[in-house]
């Protein structure tokens, strides 16, 4: 049996159960709307004609629309998938080059004398090697400026897709507006979309349903969240949330009992867009009884409805609530119960002193961690300075990577386990330790990781931050689906001491996006450690924030 034919029965039945009334007259201007409609249509024209065709005939009040709009979706997926695979050959490209170019020149300082080297003008104008580039009006070098361009492609991609996205949201602001048999009628469309569409596309329609008002909607919801996929699963307990419904809000603090962490992590994430005394009290109360670092999740979920930054306890929550319990259901009086919430909660950064592993100063009572160590040229260049103990940034590094491993123990186990770890190193690439699994926290493993630690951790080179958070999730402890989201990490620890300046992805803004969308289905926690005066401390921030983590500068 198809593992969508039951979510699918559920939104057929979305259109089946709603009260049947005489629908209204026909728009007699419809028909030219739609010429309208698939002339701006066509992906020659600009995004914004085309978001703006799909604006105007999703406010048609015409239920005839939401075939018209769903019929776009698959030219416009098309186009977006047509457009990233531009970028790939394009970045791609650009590595290549980069790495050619970068060997041939380290080559020539092996074999150089006096450290004193001739370029081409190839790797002269790629990599800005030259005194020229410090002249007045020289510009900047074609590596940085190439990166720069392909990023800007990128977000060209994101937006592309983005449309796709906003056709359903605009399919289930269509539907809302209708009324009887014509609401009926458009319901039974998309109904028979859904069924028609590929398994990449049920994501789009959990996001239409999250946009969609009312109890069937809901329904259709609790349906995909009992899918045997979390990759389904976890969009649709946190659509519930947005859809914002009385029956919605009980099935997520009914899911806080799932036995499935990562399922936990999304109905909290859900319960996190309700303004209802309900759901704090059911987050306060399920805190108390979880353990590990899925409880950083209902601290993170508690600030982000009251917008407060209150200590990471269960006892600084219990005491806030308690002393502000009223106040706050008077605030929420006028919450609209029962319309979907448009925009995200904002992130409130958490800070807790919980757990026996610290790494530099962030505590953490997680067991399963993968430690993703900055080692580019600057932490070890003379200008990043010397503490107290005369140890440079990379001496830190390797002592506060030792210490974290060390607290670890094989004996202490959780449901996924016993403890586990493993490490990333980065400069302009990254290395692994253990691709594929985590390692378990035996004493002989961490002593053999120790000496790992003591040979590779050198500095050199750039920082490739995005690369290197990618293949910290790419770790997992078994191929299948299932069985990596019982087992493997829940949190990464990142540290640098710069800015991003290698790899897939070097604007920040861009590397927040892609990290989200790394982290939708895993839940992992990240804390980010920021070291020295290079580091940057808004994304860094930011980054932990939206992965219900820690930020720290040393």
């Amino acid at each position: 049996m198809n593992r969508f034919l039951f979510p699918l029965v559920a939104l057929a039945l979305l259109a089946l159960v709603l009260p049947a009334t005489p629908a209204g007259a026909e728009n007699p201007d419809y028909r030219d709307k739609v010429k309208e409609f698939k002339s701006a249509f066509k992906t020659k024209n600009p995004l914004k004609t085309r978001r703006g065709a799909v604006k105007a005939l999703s406010k048609s009040q015409d239920g005839r629309a939401v075939k018209d709009l769903l019929k776009v979706v698959k030219t416009q997926a098309k186009q977006a998938k047509k457009l990233r695979k531009e970028w790939v050959m394009e970045e791609e490209a650009w590595q290549e080059k980069t790495l050619r170019l970068e060997k041939q020149v380290a080559k020539k300082f092996e074999t150089a004398s006096g450290g004193r080297i001739s370029v081409t003008d190839e790797e002269d104008d790629w990599l800005g090697l030259t005194d020229k580039w410090k002249q007045p009006g020289a510009g900047r070098p074609k590596s940085i400026t190439e990166k720069n361009r392909i990023e800007g492609l990128y977000k060209r991609v994101l937006e592309e897709e983005g449309l796709v996205a906003y056709i359903f949201k605009s399919v289930a602001t269509l539907i809302n507006s209708l009324e009887g048999e014509e609401q009926d009628k458009a319901l039974k469309d998309a109904a028979s979309a859904a069924k028609r569409a590929k398994d990449t596309q049920v994501g789009h329609f959990i996001h239409l349903l999250a946009y969609v008002v009312g109890e069937p909607a809901t329904d259709a919801l609790i349906a995909f969240s009992k899918d045997t996929s979390p990759a389904i699963a976890i969009p649709a307990l946190e659509a519930m949330g947005r859809q914002n419904s009385e029956k919605g809000l009980d099935t997520l603090v009914q899911r806080l009992e799932d036995p499935r962490w990562q399922l936990r992590a999304a109905a909290i994430k859900g319960l996190s867009y309700f303004k209802d005394p309900r759901a704090m009290d059911a987050l306060i109360a399920a805190a108390k009884k979880e353990e590990g670092v899925v409880q950083r999740k209902y601290f993170a979920a508690l600030a982000r409805i009251v917008q407060e930054n209150v200590p990471g306890t269960v006892e600084a929550w219990d005491s806030f609530w308690t002393e502000n319990r009223e106040d706050y259901i008077k605030r929420w009086a006028k919450w609209p119960k029962g319309q979907p919430v448009e925009g995200d909660p904002p992130d409130i950064p958490i800070d807790t002193s919980l757990g026996s592993t610290s790494f530099y100063g962030i505590r953490t009572n997680s067991k399963h961690i993968i430690f993703v160590v900055d080692i580019s040229g600057s932490m070890g260049s003379e200008m990043a300075g010397k503490n107290e103990a005369d140890e440079a940034p990379i001496d830190v590094a390797r002592k506060e990577l030792k210490g974290a491993i060390k607290s670890l123990s094989a004996t202490d186990e959780d449901e996924r386990g016993a403890a586990s770890f493993n490490i990333v190193i980065y400069s302009k690439t990254f290395t692994v330790y253990k691709p594929g699994k985590m390692i378990k926290a035996t004493m002989s493993a961490k002593e053999k990781a120790f000496d790992w630690i003591d040979e590779n951790i050198k500095a050199s080179g750039a920082t490739n931050i995005y690369d290197s958070v990618e293949a910290a999730f790419n770790i997992i402890s078994d191929r299948k689906e299932s069985k990596s989201f019982k087992k493997g990490a829940d949190t990464i620890f990142l540290m640098t001491d710069g800015r991003p300046n290698r790899g897939k992805f070097t604007q920040t803004d861009l590397i927040l996006i892609e990290i989200k969308r790394l982290n939708k289905a895993r839940k992992l926690t990240i804390h980010t450690v920021g070291v020295g005066p290079g580091a940057d401390p808004v994304f860094l921030s930011r980054l932990a924030a939206q992965n219900d983590g820690q930020y720290l500068a040393r």
